[in-house]
This record gives C-alpha cells, structure tokens and sequence, in this order.
C-alpha cells in the first residue's frame, strides 16, 4: 500500500517528465523550422536587393579576402600565444604544487613514524 503510492507518484511524475521532453523537443523543431523560415525571407531579400548590382572586382575581392586573412591570422596568432603564456603559468603554480605536496607528505610520513613508535614505547 504505501509502496503502491509511492510507485504511482513515480509513474506520474515520470509521465509529466516525458511530456515536457516531448514538448521542449517540438519546440526546439518549430524554432528550427521558424529559423530556416527568418533564413529563406533574409535570402529572398538579398536576392531582391543586391540583384541589380554588379559583382566585386577580381582586385577588390582579392584585397577582401586577404585582409579577412591577415586580421584572422594575426588574431589567431596572439591568442595562441595568450593560451600559450596562461598554460605556462598553470604549469608553473602546478609544479610549485607538486612540490609542496612532496614536502608536506614526507613531514606525514615522519610524524606517523614517530606517533608508532612511541604508542610501542607506552604499550
């Protein structure tokens, strides 16, 4: 009996569990659904309104995609050494880490060595 409640509780609350997984499962479909309808009109748009304008330059689109590369390469440049240096500093505090670690055993091990062998001593 109140084994039986508790069972039907469970039940319960594991069938409200699953509807709202159903439910968040829709919703993310319709928010995916909406996106690729927000993605098409935006395309229709540009199609719209650039159509009408003439292609870059083969020197102008060069000149654009090598700025793209040379700001993304000097980015990604310093923010490897940024990840470079922070990764040497956490080596570092480790290491000092270990090293204390190293100390503070060895002090243990002699402090229980001498905790022994003065418990022998009294018995």
């Amino acid at each position: 009996p109140i084994g039986d409640d508790a069972a039907d509780e469970c039940k319960e609350e594991i069938a409200e569990s699953s509807s709202v997984v159903a439910k968040q499962a829709i919703d993310r479909t319709e928010s995916g659904k909406s996106r690729l309808e927000r993605q098409d009109r935006l395309r229709a748009y540009q199609i719209e309104s650039f159509s009408d304008q003439p292609p870059l330059s083969p020197p102008a689109s060069s000149a654009v995609v090598q700025h793209f590369l040379s700001s993304t390469t000097r980015f990604m440049n310093t923010f490897a050494v940024s990840v470079d240096t922070s990764l040497y500093s956490c080596s570092q505090r480790i290491s000092k880490l270990e090293d204390k670690m190293g100390l503070l055993e060895s002090k243990l091990s002699s402090i229980q060595l001498d905790e022994s062998s003065s418990l022998t001593e009294e018995s």
